[in-house]
């Protein structure tokens, strides 16, 4: 069970059960899919506000969703779901190919959810790793990613949308910190946009994988030769690593300004 919010993906609680085959006899299978869909309703009442929601999304393989939607309308009144009948709009059955938190940026893919959740940053940042993901199948010179890569594109002035986790702004080297704030700053100077990931919530997380930096291209760009080149960090590197205390302090300044103008409301967007 998780909170999607615009910036965090919370794990609530988790539920499990041993469910028999169904070859195993009808009457086990019965029982134990009931238990587990009581515990799941369990969950619900004591981690969930359904006032406070914008949509609640029940996804799975297979027939699991619409099954425990069905019991979750009967059983609503009887065990006294709270606000259930009034919230009952904001639930969205979708297909996930499993009940793992990796399934998420599928089911945030469902156009469904996608039109329920248009004007939230969560969907655009969805919508934007969907979209570089696509681009980098079907036309890879439309798009790159890693820091050397990135910057090269941005000095050609190539760059649509630079995406970035915080966890680049948050490094331990200040002066890697301060080129990436530099680096999106001049994006912006050359008329491209950037969107900040947070590396609490999935999307971010996935956008870490790879790097942590991505950018979408107005115009393709073939960068493979700098993957040839390797960076080693010179021995003045490794001396000043932390130690320029004016750098530090305008940094640090940077950084929060850019925080502040990327902050994003923490109300509760959906619960899966």
């Amino acid at each position: 069970l998780c909170y999607i919010r615009n910036n965090t993906t919370l794990i609530k609680n988790k539920v499990q059960r041993n469910i028999p085959k169904k070859r195993s006899g009808t009457q086990y299978y019965d029982k134990a899919m009931t238990s587990f869909f009581d515990a799941c309703i369990q969950s619900i009442q004591t981690f969930i506000d359904l006032d406070k929601i914008k949509v609640f999304i029940i996804a799975s393989p297979g027939f699991t969703k619409e099954n425990f939607y069905k019991y979750l309308c009967e059983q609503a009144t009887s065990k006294g779901v709270v606000n259930f009948n009034q919230n009952r709009t904001k639930f969205v059955i979708v297909g996930a190919s499993n009940a793992y938190k990796q399934a998420l940026n599928e089911v945030l893919s469902d156009p469904t959810i996608q039109n329920k959740l248009k004007d939230t940053a969560s969907t655009r940042q969805v919508k934007l790793l969907e979209e570089f993901y696509k681009t980098l199948k079907n036309n890879t010179d439309k798009v790159t990613f890693g820091p050397k890569q990135v910057k090269e594109a941005n000095e050609q002035k190539a760059i649509k949308v630079l995406m970035i986790t915080d966890t680049l702004f948050r490094a331990k080297n200040l002066k890697k910190r301060k080129e990436f704030i530099n680096l999106v700053e001049s994006v912006q100077a050359n008329g491209g946009e950037y969107v900040l990931f947070s590396s609490q919530h999935f999307s971010g997380e996935r956008l870490d994988e790879i790097s942590g930096i991505a950018a979408l291209l107005r115009f393709p760009l073939n960068l493979d030769y700098l993957d040839d080149e390797e960076e080693q960090p010179t021995k003045e590197d490794e001396q000043k690593e932390d130690s320029d205390q004016e750098d530090d302090e305008y940094t640090q300044m940077l950084v929060a300004e850019h925080e502040a103008a990327n902050k994003l409301d923490y109300e509760y967007e959906s619960f899966v």
